[in-house]
């Protein structure tokens, strides 16, 4: 199975927190933020990267909706306890 943990995340400018994701994801997201169950498309979308330190952070679309990624599904979440917390290495020559 695929690990769908990896995925690219691309600033929209140097230096932005407003960032697109690149995934060879299986999930969709609708626009309405109804998530499908064929996968979950970052691109298109602009999401806010949030940011905990320590090389962690969340991903909240425009709808200040949260990404929550769990075993079997993704969803969207608008509590902040039920986000995921990813680990990150920022490519800061790239960033």
């Amino acid at each position: 199975s695929e690990d769908r943990s990896i995925f690219t995340i691309i600033p929209l400018e140097k230096r932005s927190n407003k960032v697109y994701i690149e995934a060879n994801a299986t999930y969709l997201t609708s626009a309405n933020g109804e998530v499908g169950v064929t996968g979950f498309r970052a691109y298109g979308q602009v999401w806010t990267l949030v940011d905990y330190g320590f090389e962690s952070f969340s991903l909240k679309n425009n709808h200040g909706q949260y990404l929550s990624v769990h075993d079997t599904s993704v969803c969207l979440t608008d509590k902040p306890d039920k986000n995921t917390i990813f680990p990150i290495t920022i490519q800061t020559d790239k960033w």
